[in-house]
């Protein structure tokens, strides 16, 4: 357990209104079958890149930054059918502000080994039950004893994906220190793509996981998470292929007609690489059939054991005064029984890779335990 003190909360809302107040932004089916995860976010800071920056210095960048990304600033709606909806009503992301009795090499050094412990660094409330006031985005800021800082990130999936998020902070950094690109102080609001005309859809895609309807609580149980950190090749079944405001992750599958406990790891690779599909239409027609989660929700990570490659997505390119953060990582909530690999960088240089496995806590023992005998791995 960790001690804080009192939680402060704050809303930031876009400088000026982003055009009608009745703007929406129609989300994906994909969107939709994302809506019951939250990509999970920390960064940690030394004293030297926090000194002399209040809390004012860190929100009032964050005005500028939502006229970027308005629809984070919304809030869910359903239209009249039931399908929800996004409102650009510039009701602005939530500011948790807190001060921890921990330092940073304190965390660092306990969050190696579990980063359940980051449970309480993003802010932990999920969507609902009145969507109409619950912000899509948390930013928590952290003071850590000896004058570090942590920054912790919630993040609606069905807003946007991992990467999305990981743009988001960097930018937030690139406006702190005041250098804003010209080319994105306009981002275009996407359209919403056509649904796939799919002759011949199974009625559950193999990579998500079909759960009761859950209403207007956007939310489901997720387990126990420990990392580990190594050299490794990149096992991914779903590649980033990632722009500013989408949930572009390609969801793949492979299935094995061996006994994958017995294999060589250059077989899984070439299994991975050669024999996936992707299933991307397949989940979006499926997400349509149900209209909105009317009739049935869905999980998509740990629908099946999910690899998920984050190795793109810059999750140290957050800079404050210069300096990157001593330590960053993402997660993500709500995984499902089969469970989630995470793929990270383990470094500001890009050197070595951070797994980040989520599996039921009984099982974590005996895994930690394979890993150390066959690959050396503590």
């Amino acid at each position: 357990m960790v001690s804080s003190t009192s939680l402060r909360l704050s809303t930031v809302v876009p400088a000026t209104r982003i055009g009608d107040e009745n703007r929406v932004h129609e989300v994906t089916n994909i969107d939709l079958a994302m809506k019951l995860h939250y990509i999970k976010g920390v960064y940690f800071f030394k004293n030297e890149a926090v000194e002399g920056l209040t809390i004012y210095d860190l929100k009032k960048p964050m005005f500028q930054l939502l006229q970027l990304y308005f629809t984070a600033s919304g809030r869910i709606r359903r239209s009249e059918t039931g399908m929800p909806f996004i409102k650009c009503n510039d009701s602005g992301v939530r500011i948790v502000e807190a001060h921890y009795e921990e330092t940073v090499d304190e965390w660092s050094a306990r969050a190696m080994d579990d980063s359940s412990l980051f449970d309480g660094l993003a802010y932990n409330q999920a969507l609902g039950p009145d969507l109409g006031y619950s912000p899509l985005v948390f930013l928590h800021s952290l003071g850590l004893k000896c004058g570090g800082m942590a920054v912790g990130l919630s993040w609606a999936n069905v807003l946007r994906d991992a990467f999305s998020a990981s743009a988001f902070m960097n930018m937030w950094g690139k406006i702190i220190a005041g250098q804003v690109p010209w080319k994105l102080l306009h981002v275009p609001l996407p359209g919403k793509p056509e649904s796939p005309s799919l002759s011949s859809v199974p009625e559950t895609p193999f990579s998500v996981k079909r759960v009761d309807p859950v209403g207007d609580f956007w939310v489901t149980q997720g387990w126990a998470t420990f990392m580990a950190g190594g050299e490794f090749g990149t096992k991914n079944v779903h590649k980033g292929e990632f722009g500013v405001l989408s949930n572009d992750i390609v969801w793949s599958t492979v299935a094995a007609d061996f006994l994958v406990a017995e294999a060589e790891v250059s077989d899984l690779v070439e299994l991975i690489v050669k024999k996936r599909a992707e299933e991307n239409g397949a989940i979006e027609e499926t997400a349509r059939r149900e209209e909105g989660g009317s009739n049935s929700d869905f999980i998509a990570y740990g629908a099946k054991l999910t690899f998920v490659n984050l190795e793109e997505a810059e999750i140290y390119g957050l800079e404050l005064k210069g300096q990157k953060p001593v330590y960053a990582s993402y997660g993500i909530s709500g995984v499902g029984d089969e469970g989630l690999v995470l793929v990270l960088p383990a470094s500001t240089n890009n050197v070595g890779r951070l797994l980040s496995v989520v599996r039921p806590e009984n099982q974590l023992t005996q895994l930690k335990s394979e890993l150390q005998r066959n690959w050396s791995i503590a």
